[in-house]
């Protein structure tokens, strides 16, 4: 029977996948590849092709991402205005993986970008660890479609992080307090210690803080709040309510887990 013709591409396609070229009668035979042992795996269909608008989006963000990461000296402001970050689900983790590597940047432009509520809840967490870019000194947030409820996420990370500053969209400044009713979010909303501290108790050994107002209930019997060892970062405070951890750092209590079923019913609720 007559041979296949054989292209240029087949043979450099043969080449690349490693497989012998062969010559017969002068002409250069690339052979079948083998079928896969019986009982593996079938290779994976082939990606299905970027649109244009996924392509642009993507580059954009590289080009963004490959800056943050080169950790160059003199560059301390890095923009990803416009870039679509909540475009894929991977890139915000990508963004914070390499944000945590550079020593550097000390603002990050994050304006225009289409961050969610769920977004900035991911980014603030994160940055509540002192080791995660402690250079960082402004985080640009405006022409952001965020509700109240990142005002509250950004407020808890305010007082972990003072020194801080997070610009809002619409010029919007954050309270100190809280400003979405009945939201507390775990790992984030923090009280002063003056806030808490038994009046009175001012001998360092003798100290006792008393549970937030938030979570006991305005108007209700004040709640202590008792040591329970320590951690890594702080000292651990509990009560039937909620458990804290005080920061070294900072000395602010945060919120580790609240107790919902028994924290009054005019407290916050989980976030």
């Amino acid at each position: 029977p007559a041979m296949p013709v054989v292209t240029d591409a087949d043979i450099r396609a043969a080449l690349l996948r490693g497989q012998p070229v062969k010559q017969r009668f002068g002409e250069q035979i690339v052979p079948q590849e083998p079928p896969p042992p019986a009982g593996t795996a079938s290779a994976p269909p082939p990606r299905a092709a970027e649109t244009k608008e996924d392509l642009d989006s993507r580059v954009t963000f590289e080009l963004a991402l490959n800056q943050l990461a080169e950790n160059f000296r003199l560059i301390t402001t890095i923009s990803f205005n416009g870039v679509e970050l909540c475009r894929k689900p991977e890139w915000i983790r990508k963004l914070l993986e390499v944000l945590g590597k550079n020593t550097t940047c000390t603002e990050l432009d994050l304006s225009s970008t289409g961050l969610t509520d769920a977004a900035v809840q991911q980014l603030a967490i994160a940055l509540t660890s002192p080791a995660l870019a402690p250079q960082l000194k402004a985080l640009n947030l405006c022409d952001n479609p965020l509700s109240l409820m990142s005002e509250t996420v950004l407020s808890g990370l305010s007082r972990l992080r003072p020194e801080l500053h997070v610009s809002m969209p619409g010029g919007r400044v954050l309270t100190d307090g809280f400003v979405c009713h009945k939201q507390l979010v775990e790992g984030l909303s923090a009280w002063a210690p003056d806030e808490l501290r038994v009046s009175g108790k001012l001998i360092a050994q003798d100290v006792q803080f008393f549970c937030p107002a938030e979570i006991s209930g305005d108007g209700n019997e004040r709640v202590l709040l008792r040591p329970d060892g320590t951690t890594t970062s702080g000292t651990r405070w509990v009560c039937e309510l909620a458990t804290f951890e005080q920061y070294n750092a900072t000395g602010n209590f945060v919120l580790i887990a609240l107790g919902s079923s028994k924290a009054s019913p005019d407290a916050g609720v989980l976030v």
